[in-house]
């Protein structure tokens, strides 16, 4: 084999390096907004099992987890959406403002 052969290897090993060597700045926003998602899914979830007229001790902790994550995924959704809104309307404010 040539030393060519492995530069495929080399090149993967050093994007894979970038992506796992993310500044700490970027890391500590992600972290926080993965926190405040979390929160916010877990005062949803208490909201929905107290409409629901049951008690919290009534659902195991695999039961409680599965609904975080379901409110998880609503948010999540919901900010997709308006993050598509927002970069529709700057889009159409360029298209038809200019």
């Amino acid at each position: 084999m040539n030393s060519n052969s492995k530069w495929p290897e080399k090149a993967a090993a050093k994007v894979k390096g970038y992506i796992g060597e993310m500044p700490a700045p970027h890391r500590k926003i992600s972290r926080k907004i993965h926190r405040v998602i979390r929160d916010r899914a877990i005062e949803q979830a208490r909201v929905k099992i107290a409409l629901s007229k049951n008690n919290i001790a009534d659902y195991t902790q695999e039961q409680l987890e599965i609904i975080v994550r379901e409110e998880e995924k609503i948010i999540r959704s919901d900010i997709r959406k308006s993050l598509i809104y927002a970069g529709l309307i700057l889009v159409g404010i360029n298209l038809w403002g200019g």
